[in-house]
């Protein structure tokens, strides 16, 4: 442990470990905005990532235009601490002109993978 002072105001710096975590998200399929709204629109989705414990917590793919079966092959990184129990929440989104539509989330305990390269598939919980 290192130990500053700097104009009167004390700072602590412990050396913490922490993990590499990277999250590739792939794709989506029969996305849908429910039977009314698919009638109405197509969806515009993108997928928002977040991990409450980790520094750069917040993270989101492009939005693709029109599909319901999008593909994003888009991957981002996380740091970790290993001391604390990390989850992942994914939310699917719809993109719109004047407010984007949260079309279903799913959460994820990363602390329970079991080996790197791991691949697993979310399901949604529908927002509506």
């Amino acid at each position: 442990t290192l130990c500053y002072v700097l104009c009167c105001v004390s700072v602590q710096v412990e050396q913490q470990f922490s993990h590499k975590f990277r999250v590739t998200v792939v794709r989506a399929e029969n996305v849908t905005k429910g039977a009314l709204g698919d009638l109405l629109d197509t969806p515009d989705p993108y997928v928002e990532l977040f991990i409450p414990t980790s520094p750069e917590s917040r993270k989101r793919t492009r939005h693709i235009d029109n599909d319901i079966n999008p593909e994003w092959n888009e991957t981002f990184g996380f740091i970790l601490d290993p001391n604390q129990e990390n989850f992942l929440e994914i939310t699917l989104m719809d993109a719109n002109y004047v407010m984007d539509e949260k079309l279903g989330t799913a959460s994820y305990n990363i602390s329970k993978m079991l080996k790197t390269g791991q691949t697993e598939t979310v399901p949604f919980l529908s927002a509506k």
